[in-house]
């Protein structure tokens, strides 16, 4: 498999989202195909997804989000890295100057440089979805409730927020309590899960210790050298809209529990 794409820019975050989408156009053969596949990651004016179909760079081709009935084009970038299986993974960028097909509000991925986390959110009331960058203070919320309270601009009020397949059914536990480790700066202690990503494609689920808007700590029992690049998705829901942050291990240290190791993880601006 390559390795992971970890010098990149963007222009909005890019979450991990399965949507049915079908694709049509012309292959690298010259024959035409129609195929309905998911997407494997979403962006503002960018998607990833998998076809058995191979393209060309730079070919434009139309894909139609199923659900909503809409359709865009969108120009092929190229091959990206994928899951080892039948399908070839394909990065494409929307060429429409105002693209809505998602059904995500995504902010300006400059307001989100000092967010403690990120999190795909939907409105209870009137079911919109949008992506948060949460401070500290919002954070230590949602870790405690399973809710924000944030204004709706579709419902023109301040609204409950929530994951989008757990608005029916939100608790309400706090979480346990972390592993504590001492700190020259102060940190919010949050005992939640992070997804970690290596250059080689191998993701762990980990419980972090604590987090802060420049960073996490993550206990662990697999081995990460000190300097090494990976990408983090904090906080961490299976299944759902998880969005990646490059990021370095920058300490290593260890702990009371058995081969259970603290790593100290600063994201790379």
């Amino acid at each position: 498999m390559p390795n992971l794409p970890f010098k990149e820019r963007r222009q909005s975050d890019r979450i991990d989202m399965v949507l049915p989408i079908r694709v049509q156009g012309i292959d690298a053969s010259g024959n035409r195909f129609d195929e309905e596949t998911d997407t494997s990651q979403v962006a503002l004016r960018g998607v990833k997804f998998g076809l058995k179909t191979s393209l060309q760079p730079t070919q434009e081709v139309p894909i139609r989000i199923v659900h909503k009935n809409v359709e865009a084009p969108f120009r092929v970038i190229g091959q990206v890295p994928g899951p080892e299986g039948a399908l070839i993974y394909w990065g494409a960028e929307c060429l429409d100057s105002t693209p809505d097909i998602w059904g995500i509000e995504f902010p300006p991925i400059e307001e989100g440089r000092e967010s403690t986390a990120r999190l795909l959110l939907q409105c209870v009331q009137c079911s919109s979805q949008n992506m948060f960058y949460l401070s500290d203070l919002e954070a230590e919320v949602f870790s405690l409730t399973k809710r924000l309270h944030h204004r709706c601009i579709t419902c023109s009020d301040w609204t409950d927020w929530a994951d989008p397949e757990s608005v029916e059914h939100l608790p309400g536990e706090p979480a346990h309590p972390p592993w504590k480790v001492p700190r020259a700066h102060p940190r919010i202690e949050l005992g939640m899960r992070a997804c970690v990503l290596t250059r080689e494609g191998e993701e762990e689920i980990v419980e972090t210790a604590n987090n802060s808007a420049g960073g996490l700590a993550v206990l662990s029992k697999k081995n990460y050298e000190t300097g090494s690049l990976l990408k983090v998705a904090f906080p961490y829901q299976e299944g759902k809209g998880n969005i990646f942050l490059l990021a370095r291990i920058i300490r290593v240290a260890p702990t009371d529990l058995s081969e259970v190791v603290l790593y100290g993880i600063q994201y790379v601006r």
